[in-house]
């Protein structure tokens, strides 16, 4: 059995007996006499402004489903209010429309449809709004000729914006705030899933962001291709190399009386200054840095890319890091500021190389030739790059050196000492940059497909 409820009654079906009730409760049943043909009775007056409401409300239903259609394809909130600026009044007669906003980490209120109404009528329909938030129940207001609605629209049980509208012509009658409900609901669901969409967006950059401060991190104590493996696999296989070099300088033996007049602020700074400027350089050679510790900074040639130039790569880094520390020991002095003197040395041989992870991940190297550039540390030359004999070999080619003889415990060790680069390897007088004729000899060494370093790589194209 079809019911509609208006005003005064329902409109229904009982066998006959009774017939319809209009607004006003007369019987439209059997009459017991004729009407007057040239004038409508009431009752049928009164039909023909059900059957009037009856049509304007299933319209405002089409459109209603129309309107949710076309929201439901709207990707955020401002192509919902552009959407409704365009179809609310097919739905509604208005004559203002807004939406009060507390949610999508906004709080704003913002009029969608028609001019800002007189203050008092606005202070009454916010009013009701606040009343329609906290209570998540419609409000129906009259102020100065104008009648509103404020429609919540509630999202898990919680009030999270009010959709209000206004027109000064006529009340809102019954079907009028069903279909302004209606618009309520389908835009309460299209806010909610919104919402959604905006966690899950936050959601992803939020995980993008930790992902990339993990993978900064990792790459910032791994190298690259084994913070890869690690991701990847969860492990890293040990890899042995035939033939590496180690880097490693220190601040000699004044570092502890130059720390001595620092300032804890004061010594962190000048080592991160210095180790700075060293990641800048090995960056510059295709060297990958093993770790910095104490006043010791050490890095790594031919890790974890195999190559035939790490000894040189090493030895060119050096000597940038020399000229460096130079110029700063220059500067101290002339400011009669403490400064550190440098003890730089360079041993090449096989390693085995790998991650240990207890804990804390962390690269490092085994074997003979790290333990030989270890103790290169105690008795190399002060301000000198110190090239053991097993390096040598590969850099005689393009370096000139100085032969040293040092007592290392109760034995004698063999020291090469870098002088510059061969004259006719060097742009300058000094020996400290590489000319084209290096840097031809330089990638002849090269397989195919290697990674040319920065500091070649105009002339490599």
């Amino acid at each position: 059995m079809l019911q509609i409820w208006c005003v005064g009654g329902a409109i229904g079906d009982n066998g006959g007996r009774e017939g319809i009730k209009a607004i006003g409760g007369s019987s439209l049943g059997a009459m017991d006499k004729p009407m007057n043909s040239d004038f409508p009775s009431s009752q049928d007056m009164s039909l023909a402004h059900l059957r009037d409401g009856i049509d304007k409300l299933l319209a405002g239903m089409a459109a209603v489903d129309a309107l949710a259609a076309a929201v439901d394809t709207c990707g955020d909130l401002t192509e919902i209010l552009d959407l409704l600026r365009q179809e609310a009044t097919s739905v509604v007669e208005l004559a203002h429309l807004s939406l009060h906003l507390s949610c999508l980490g906004e709080e704003r209120w913002e009029d969608l449809i028609g001019l800002p109404l007189p203050e008092a009528v606005e202070q009454r329909l916010k009013g009701a709004v606040a009343t329609g938030m906290q209570w998540g129940t419609l409000q129906v207001v009259e102020e100065e000729g104008f009648w509103g609605v404020v429609v919540p629209l509630t999202v898990s049980g919680k009030a999270v914006a009010t959709i209000n509208f206004a027109r000064h012509d006529r009340p809102y009658q019954p079907e009028d705030l069903r279909l302004c409900s209606l618009v309520g609901r389908y835009l309460a669901a299209a806010i909610a899933r919104v919402e959604y969409v905006a966690q899950l967006d936050h959601l992803a950059r939020s995980l993008h962001q930790e992902q990339q401060r993990f993978d900064h991190l990792l790459t910032s104590v791994l190298p690259a291709d084994v913070a890869a493996e690690l991701k990847q696999h969860g492990r890293v296989k040990p890899v042995f190399y035939e033939s590496a070099s180690l880097l490693l300088i220190d601040f000699h033996s004044n570092f502890a009386k130059t720390a001595a007049h620092l300032s804890p602020e004061e010594l962190v700074y000048e080592l991160e200054y210095c180790f700075a400027y060293f990641d800048k350089v090995i960056e510059k050679y295709n060297l990958e840095k093993l770790r910095s510790f104490s006043d010791t900074y050490v890095c790594l040639g031919g890790i974890p890319t195999p190559n035939r130039t790490h000894a040189i790569d090493a030895v060119l880094a050096a000597l940038e890091m020399q000229i460096f520390m130079y110029l700063r020991k220059a500067y101290k002095m002339k400011n009669e500021l403490p400064y550190w003197d440098v003890r730089i040395c360079i041993n090449a041989g096989p390693l085995l190389a790998g991650v240990i992870a207890q804990g804390k991940f962390a690269y490092d190297v085994w074997g003979e030739a790290a333990n030989a550039a270890a103790h290169m540390q105690v008795w190399g030359v002060p301000g000198k790059i110190n090239v053991s004999s097993t390096a040598l070999k590969s850099l005689e080619e393009f370096f000139d050196f100085e032969r040293r003889t040092v007592r290392a415990g109760g034995a004698r060790e063999e020291l090469y000492l870098v002088q510059r680069i061969k004259p006719n390897l060097s742009v300058d007088p000094g020996g400290l940059l590489p000319n084209d004729d290096f840097i031809k000899l330089y990638l002849s060494l090269q397989d195919e497909g290697f990674a040319v370093p920065s500091f070649c790589q105009w002339r490599y194209s």
